[in-house]
């Protein structure tokens, strides 16, 4: 009833408008909470990965061929993903319901128009996509370059070794 009432719709307006900042600033708090912890999960995934790889790494015999360039892109390129998925997961499940959301309240505000931007962002899906694939594409290429290239450094600073010890 105090919503459409002309006596207290002021006062409405002001508790809303003190609302909102303390809304703000519960919202950072939790979410700078979650980014805190998931950044520290993380960070715990990725030591113990890079462990269990040194540890692997340590069980090699002296004859084994061991590529020391692929273990430092595995160590730098794959745990630092890991660590940024678990910064990143949440939004699996949150940023479709955050999307739905939006779009039904753009569409209770401003009615059958926002059909119009629904239709565009569905036609630019596929473009989207591709995109994706191309970028996908061109971190493999990084990647594979990576290691080509931690390899021939391996080999040289070998070779300066082997003529050193001559």
């Amino acid at each position: 009833g105090c919503v459409h009432s002309a006596s207290c719709a002021p006062t409405h307006a002001y508790l809303l408008a003190l609302a909102l900042p303390a809304v703000m600033l519960g919202q950072a708090l939790l979410v700078n909470q979650y980014f805190w912890h998931a950044l520290r999960l993380g960070a715990v995934v990725r030591g113990s990965l890079t462990s269990a790889l040194c540890r692997r790494m340590l069980r090699y015999h002296r004859c084994d061929t061991v590529d020391s360039g692929r273990l430092a892109n595995m160590i730098s390129s794959d745990c630092g993903r890991l660590n940024t998925l678990c910064g990143s997961l949440n939004m699996a499940w949150s940023a479709p319901l955050q999307l739905v959301l939006a779009l039904v309240l753009l569409a209770l505000s401003l009615g059958p128009s926002v059909l119009a931007g629904i239709c565009v962002m569905l036609l630019l899906w596929p473009v989207q996509v591709y995109l994706s694939h191309a970028l996908a594409k061109q971190r493999a290429l990084t990647a594979k370059a990576t290691d080509e290239r931690l390899q021939r450094t391996e080999a040289a600073l070998g070779a300066s070794k082997a003529v050193k010890f001559e």
